[in-house]
């Protein structure tokens, strides 16, 4: 009997924090919802509730749709209820649902969202005794918070346990039987990754790092040296990254054997530049641009007129009529080409000599070239990729000298100079965490235009046609960039002065040339980030 009884009285000791708990649940979930129905009165609307096995989360939907009411519903939609509540106000009908099936108010104005309540945890037991005799202490305690330790450990002992802010909510375990307090402390720290260090004389300290401070009147010990490896890039540039406040009485050397700085100076100042390293050393994207180049250029061609003359030998007849006109008529042809016509006009030329020749020409050509290439390249993220290829061509520079003054010699040097026409893309590009690309692009293209040919050593002419733009596109996406065009139009003529230059007779006395030359170039880049 006396078995039964202590094992009731455990069970009820045990019961006393829940039920505690639930109570004072209960207890603000009625002063929540009576200060709720001051507020809004439809809360205190009398209502009528019969179910049978029915959902609550539709229960109330309904209610709150009757009554104009705001209430959300986040429980498992699973539960059910069985109740018939007659002329009951909307609040206790509320207050009834939430206390039978474990469910919560949170209330904010006047919404009210319905949730799962789930009790709190019981409290972790720390169990510390201290013999104040032989000044050993005793303990055992599992997961429980580093600042609820302290002050059950300053309670037991009378010595103060510090714990900073920044580790206050950590979660610690650790036993131990008849230590004195100093082991205690130590084994504590130990065992959780911690140290621990003591202060006048009594007091003890726990942190992360193991740093003794130094009094402000003591001059800082020797330099510590130390050796950073860069993880994720390249160890070049970095010492021109570090802000020139942190590197004040440290020095930086770079070792590109092992990709490392080597950091000496006073230990606190290290510290901070390393951790500035360890915010900057992250994996830097690599992105590869496919770029086509396509360059179209179109020309067409007129020729018309007639062109007679005299050779140096008997001309021959010979031509082509199909796809243009370009015949060239000797003299027996053009004989008997004229005595067809003689006494049918006002003009006889009558017969020439062999000799003579008529050149006829209608013709006209069409042409399209279109110069594709496609090359791919690669560069890290914030750093630029150059495109160049172009074409160099040489002129000759000469130089006059005159040696002597009486009986003066004149010497002539040469020196042969380049010129170069080039085409240069460049990309640089710039990766956001969404994942998209700002590229600054800049173009750059040259051409040799045609010289002089009585005077082939002079240096070439260049055309040049530029753009600068920046773009923003998402990964793997392709851009175009048009826009560079060239048209070039060449009319001549030649004949006879005056009389060529009229629109009929032009085509007879003379000859007429038409040139359309367009050039168009078109860009495609599609850069793709490579992790």
């Amino acid at each position: 009997m006396r078995r039964i009884f202590l094992i009731f009285t455990v069970l009820f000791v045990i019961g006393l924090p829940v039920r505690a708990e639930e109570e004072s649940r209960e207890k603000m979930l009625r002063v929540g919802l009576d200060e709720l129905a001051v507020r809004d009165t439809a809360y205190n609307q009398k209502i009528d509730v019969s179910v049978t096995n029915f959902s609550i989360a539709e229960l109330v939907k309904g209610i709150a749709i009757a009554n104009d009411l705001s209430i959300d519903v986040d429980f498992d939609r699973k539960k059910t209820i069985t109740c018939n509540l007659i002329q009951q106000p909307v609040k206790d009908v509320l207050y009834f649902i939430c206390t039978e099936k474990n469910i919560n108010a949170e209330i904010v104005g006047n919404i009210v969202t319905l949730v799962d309540y789930t009790p709190p945890l019981p409290a972790p037991v720390v169990d510390i005794v201290y013999d104040r005799d032989s000044s050993k202490v005793s303990f055992d305690f599992s997961a429980c918070r580093l600042d609820t330790l302290s002050r059950r450990f300053a309670s037991a002992t009378d010595v103060n346990l510090v714990v900073p802010n920044s580790i206050a909510d950590r979660e610690v375990s650790a036993f131990g039987r008849d230590m004195s307090v100093g082991e205690a402390v130590q084994t504590i720290a130990m065992v959780n990754g911690l140290y621990a260090r003591q202060e006048n004389g009594r007091d003890w300290i726990l942190s992360k790092e193991n740093r003794v401070p130094q009094p402000a009147n003591q001059q800082p010990s020797g330099p510590v040296v130390s050796v950073y490896p860069m993880k994720y890039r390249t160890v070049d540039k970095v010492v021109d990254i570090i802000p020139a406040e942190l590197k004040q009485g440290v020095e930086i050397k770079t070792f590109h054997d092992l990709n490392s700085l080597v950091i000496s100076g006073e230990g606190v100042r290290c510290d901070r530049i390393t951790a500035f390293l360890d915010e900057i050393d992250k994996s830097v994207p690599l992105i590869s641009i496919d770029v086509i180049i396509v360059d179209a250029t179109t020309n067409n061609s007129q020729t018309i007129g007639l062109g007679v003359g005299i050779g140096s030998s008997d001309a021959q007849t010979r031509g082509t009529a199909s796809p243009g006109l370009d015949v060239t008529l000797n003299a027996e042809s053009l004989n008997r080409i004229l005595a067809s016509f003689s006494g049918l006009g006002s003009i006889n030329l009558g017969p020439v000599t062999s000799l003579f020749y008529a050149d006829l020409q209608l013709l006209e050509e069409a042409g399209k070239i279109v110069l594709r290439s496609t090359p791919r390249l690669s560069t890290l993220n914030g750093h630029k990729a150059t495109l160049k290829s172009g074409e160099v061509k040489y002129y000759k520079e000469s130089q006059v000298n005159i040696i002597g003054t009486q009986n003066p010699l004149q010497s002539e040097s040469y020196l042969w100079k380049n010129v170069e026409a080039s085409f240069v893309l460049n990309i640089t590009p710039h990766v956001s965490q969404d994942s998209t690309i700002t590229m600054d692009i800049s173009l750059s293209q040259d051409e040799f235009t045609t010289t002089d040919d009585d005077d082939k050593y002079a240096p070439p002419g260049i055309s040049k046609r530029s753009f600068t733009s920046i773009i923003k596109v998402k990964d793997g996406e392709m851009v175009l960039l048009g826009g560079i065009e060239k048209n070039l139009k060449d009319n001549t003529s030649k004949g006879l002065p005056y009389v060529a230059r009229v629109p009929v007779l032009r085509s007879i006395f003379g000859k007429t040339r038409k040139v359309k030359t367009d050039s168009r170039l078109n860009i495609f880049i599609k850069p793709t980030i490579i992790q």
